[in-house]
């Protein structure tokens, strides 16, 4: 096993050479699910600062488990345990992005590390055409209102490009009622093709023909959200 002479770099260097070797570490941690699981090993002595990992030690220690048992964590990502981790020996964030920094967020809110909820926030990015729609989920999802509702004012002014994306036909009932609910400036039509559009994309993922019976069921109560034009034939069809 590597290691580092005392007299050799500075405090530092040294938590991270532990962080990287997990030389001495006596807990591990399995992070991640499927393909994406990672194995992390670290030092009960130096997380345990932090009250929800002190915590789990205790709770740990109290157990019949062994060190070589893993802790599992499958809702949090490696990457973003990972840049927890670094941060927590090193306070090292230069592995922070705008891509992790949201994942990132939700370990430190999960782990109750304060400064890294406040770093990560600060590195959460704008919303785009690509990303507004999951953007908006995530800010609601963890009470970023600020966030959510820079979200809902990008997708007022694109919203006829965003409707026509794959993005908006992922997004779950659920959101899309949310939405409808929030829009106020956006054209009935270009709503009422966009949700029908969703509709008509949950039946085909659900492999079930794209009657109106089907398109009331997929959209649920979304489908009283709608402010149908008075001339369009589908929007009777399916009342």
């Amino acid at each position: 096993m590597a290691s580092l002479s005392s007299k050799s770099g500075n405090l530092k260097e040294r938590m991270k050479h532990l962080l990287s070797t997990g030389d001495k570490s006596d807990v591990q941690f399995l992070v991640g699910e499927g393909e994406g699981k990672e194995l992390f090993r670290a030092h009960k002595v130096i997380i345990g600062f932090f009250d929800v990992f002190k915590a789990m030690i205790d709770f740990d220690s109290k157990s019949e488990r062994t060190e070589n048992v893993p802790i599992e964590i499958p809702d949090i990502s490696a990457n973003a345990f990972k840049v927890m981790l670094s941060f927590i020996y090193t306070a090292d964030l230069s592995e922070l992005n705008g891509e992790n920094a949201m994942d990132v967020f939700y370990a430190a809110k999960k782990y109750n590390i304060a400064s890294l909820i406040d770093q990560s926030r600060q590195k959460i990015p704008l919303p785009n055409h690509n990303t507004v729609f999951l953007l908006y989920a995530q800010a609601r999802l963890f009470d970023l209102e600020d966030i959510a509702k820079n979200c809902m004012a990008y997708i007022e002014k694109n919203g006829k490009v965003l409707f026509e994306s794959e993005q908006f036909l992922q997004i779950d009932q659920n959101l899309l009622c949310e939405i409808l609910d929030k829009l106020i400036n956006t054209s009935e039509l270009d709503i009422w093709e966009a949700t029908f559009r969703w509709a008509d994309e949950k039946c085909r993922q659900n492999a079930i023909e794209c009657t109106g019976e089907n398109c009331r069921s997929a959209l649920g109560p979304a489908l009283f959200q709608i402010r149908f034009p008075a001339d369009n034939k589908r929007g009777s069809k399916v009342l």
